[in-house]
């Protein structure tokens, strides 16, 4: 073997460990927006920062039958406990580079998160201004306050130099 296929062949692996280790904090940088979309949404914040808009006056009994919400309490988009904890990602490399996609694993899920939205309860996405509102639960002692800072966090561990 020669001197340049031995060169070949350690750039090879070292951009496969690369790769290992961009799908790596992808994939948890994932986990995080999923924490951060739930906890936003349970508090009854919208994807901007603003309250929920109400429930309706008709629903409000049904809510108050299945879950132990009261008038008052934030508008927090739970009734079964299903929708929520449905919400999955998954992490794959293309031609394009590393690309999580986070979405709802079941259709029905994803139909009552389309109905939310239609009714003007913008809760599906991670803004500026809601990103760093509910980091609690993220990496136990994380002073991450965005998912930059996350996403730095994460590069450090694996003993990479970041800015």
């Amino acid at each position: 073997m020669t001197i340049q296929n031995q060169l070949d062949n350690i750039q090879k692996n070292i951009t496969q460990e690369i790769e290992k280790d961009i799908i790596s904090i992808a994939e948890k940088v994932s986990e995080e927006q999923m924490i951060m979309l739930e906890n936003r949404t349970l508090s009854g914040i919208d994807l901007y920062g603003n309250v929920f808009k109400p429930y309706s006056e008709s629903y409000i009994p049904q809510k108050m039958a299945i879950t132990s919400w009261r008038p008052g309490d934030p508008v927090d988009l739970w009734l079964y406990g299903d929708m929520l904890p449905d919400i999955t990602s998954k992490t794959r490399k293309t031609s394009n580079g590393v690309i999580s996609d986070i979405f709802f694993g079941s259709s029905i899920e994803n139909d009552k998160a389309v109905w939310n939205e239609y009714l003007g309860r913008l809760f599906w996405g991670i803004s500026e201004e809601t990103q760093g509102d509910n980091t609690e639960g993220i990496e136990e002692n994380s002073e991450a306050k965005s998912l930059f800072e996350i996403t730095k966090m994460y590069l450090k561990q694996l003993n990479y130099s970041v800015k």
